[in-house]
């Protein structure tokens, strides 16, 4: 079963995301106290963590670098980092926090449950055009496969152009 903990101060958030996460059969820790992170990741050992932008007097950034700092100290395995932001202009902060996903507040349930799903698969990469795909409805592993067949017909028709340029060039 898959794990994980919830930072944030705000009940709101809190019941937001325990209720979004455990519906999908998740295992769900919460924490107001940004300092306990540090003791509870070795304890909890969560697959995903999910941060408030603010907790008490710790940001998104402190907390950010003690679950990356935990990882490299090989006291947790890889643990991916959700960032909830305040709003859009904070997405560079998620950034530069090395988040591995974010969504801005106020929660959509089903946005955060494809960002965990998304996380939870090995090698898999989030990111906010297929979040808005899938949320608009559109398919996001259908956009993926679209993106690759239009690179493969751009690849073969560069192909072909190549090769009509050599054919013209023989004659």
């Amino acid at each position: 079963m898959a794990k994980v903990l919830v930072v944030t101060g705000a009940p709101w958030v809190r019941d937001k995301v325990v209720g979004a996460l455990e519906r999908s059969g998740v295992e769900v820790d919460t924490t107001d106290d940004p300092y306990a992170v540090e003791d509870l990741l070795p304890e909890l050992e969560p697959d995903v963590v999910v941060v408030d932008s603010q907790v008490g007097s710790m940001g998104l950034m402190a907390i950010c670098k003690v679950v990356r700092s935990e990882e490299a100290a090989g006291s947790i395995g890889s643990t991916n980092i959700i960032a909830l932001l305040d709003r859009r202009a904070d997405t560079f902060l998620a950034r530069r926090a090395d988040a591995d996903a974010w969504l801005v507040k106020p929660l959509d349930p089903a946005a955060l449950r494809w960002t965990f799903e998304v996380l939870s698969r090995p090698g898999a990469q989030w990111d906010e055009d297929s979040l808005a795909a899938e949320l608009a409805g559109e398919s996001a592993r259908g956009a993926v496969l679209m993106e690759a067949a239009h690179e493969v017909a751009d690849e073969t028709a560069a192909a072909d152009a190549e090769a009509a340029t050599a054919a013209a060039a023989e004659t």
